[in-house]
């Protein structure tokens, strides 16, 4: 039995916790998706749109280098509180720099601004996090983290862009529904963060060890934690599997999302702002999150070692479902919706065994520090590959691309293996 003291603890964790993780998701989760549907409604083309918001992933690519500078300087709520009204504020900017129904420059500039504050906001709410649960973690906190993490992605691919396609019909003004829309997400965004300045408590933020600007103290922190996350067993084919394994998940994801978009004329399946929200946004992301908790569950219950390879296969079968999709695009939307949904279910579910993969890796000395990392190896192979994926679709056309994408998983069939490979290592959070 719990104590009465331990009780009251766990109660006022659950106070914070979930809308932490919300406001963590928020700014991945518009950067990633939410840029690419804006642009594509300013009628940018595919290779326009996709090379455009691959550099907005520079932020994570590049987080490790400031990582020190958060690890080391003020308090971990600081940094959290701090980073969040940077984030409203830029939400707000964002909404007030769209005024025609074009993109510019200033629109990019934001997303990009929005894109550092987040990368730098997911560290400091690690960092809270572990200064907070170091004794309280358990299976059912890492399940809340990852739900939570992933509601702002159900809530702006169903109810926001619902909400932008009504107001887009009333208005007949795709720049003003916009910005509305993003008015909204500025809102949204006080809101938790005026929560989470009332909320989160100071008493057991200590102090880390300062070195205010000491630029040569965080190069030797930076490149010891490179340097250890370089040498570790069977590093190089690690690495190696980290950049190619997600490399077809990244050509199938984005351009999935805008073939539902575009027009049948173009090979789309020509959905509406609403048809997108409820496939998609709402019963596909809800099939999303699903498959993520269930891979989530194998990992936790350590049992993911067997299904590595059913795993990788259900992400070849979800990225099949597309390329009937590009055949059948005059389907009916039950069965859209249904296919969707499904394809959704198999990619969240398959891509836990990666995720696992970085975690499992990471684990040793300076943990935090080398899973934030491996995330960053991840984002540069989305990066790399998502930038010119455009491109060769408007080249070859949907029907073909979805087959390329099929021939790329062959990478992760490949690299399979190398996921396969038992840790042994010591955990620590250090």
């Amino acid at each position: 039995m719990l104590g009465q003291k331990e009780q009251d603890t766990n109660k006022k964790i659950w106070m914070w916790m979930p809308s932490l993780y919300i406001m963590k998701g928020l700014p991945i989760s518009i950067v990633m998706l939410l840029s690419t549907i804006v642009y594509k409604r300013f009628g940018l083309s595919s290779s326009g749109v996709l090379f455009l918001t691959s550099w907005l992933m520079l932020a994570w690519v590049l987080k490790p280098l400031w990582r020190p500078m958060v690890d080391t300087l003020f308090t971990r709520r600081v940094w959290v509180i701090a980073l969040q009204i940077m984030m409203t504020a830029v939400l707000y900017l964002l909404s007030t720099s769209i005024t025609n129904d074009t993109a510019n420059s200033n629109i990019f500039m934001y997303f990009l601004l929005l894109s550092f504050v987040g990368a730098t906001h997911e560290v400091a709410v690690e960092n809270y996090y572990i200064e907070r649960m170091r004794r309280q973690v358990s299976k059912r906190t890492s399940l809340v983290k990852i739900t939570f993490y992933m509601l702002p992605l159900s809530l702006l691919m169903g109810v926001l862009i619902m909400i932008e396609g009504n107001m887009e019909t009333l208005s007949r003004q795709v720049a003003k529904s916009w910005s509305q829309t993003f008015l909204l997400l500025a809102l949204l965004s006080a809101i938790l963060t005026l929560y989470h300045i009332i909320l989160l408590r100071h008493k057991t933020d200590k102090m880390p060890m300062i070195y205010f600007m000491d630029r040569r103290h965080w190069n030797r922190i930076l490149q010891q934690r490179l340097y250890t996350f370089f040498m570790k067993p069977s590093a190089v084919m690690s690495v190696v599997a980290m950049l190619l394994y997600p490399m077809s998940v990244v050509l199938f994801s984005k351009i999935s999302i805008l073939f539902l978009f575009d027009r049948e004329s173009y090979g789309g399946m020509g959905l509406s702002p609403q048809e997108f929200s409820f496939v998609e946004g709402t019963i596909g992301a809800m099939f999303l999150l699903v498959g993520i908790v269930c891979g989530q569950y194998l990992v936790m219950q350590r049992r993911e070692m067997k299904y590595k390879w059913l795993m990788t296969l259900s992400i070849i079968a979800a990225e099949s479902i597309y390329l009937y999709l590009s055949y059948n695009i005059s389907c009916s939307m039950t069965v859209l919706t249904l296919l969707v949904s499904m394809s959704n279910l198999l990619i969240g579910f398959g891509f836990m065994s990666y995720m696992n993969f970085l975690y499992s890796y990471s684990q040793g000395r300076h943990s935090s520090a080398h899973h934030g990392i491996a995330l960053s190896i991840m984002m540069l192979s989305f990066m790399l590959t998502s930038m010119f994926s455009g491109y060769w679709q408007e080249a070859i056309g949907y029907k073909n691309y979805f087959i390329l994408t099929l021939a790329v998983s062959l990478l992760a069939v490949l690299t399979t293996p190398v996921l396969c490979r038992k840790k042994d290592v010591r955990k620590t959070n250090i």
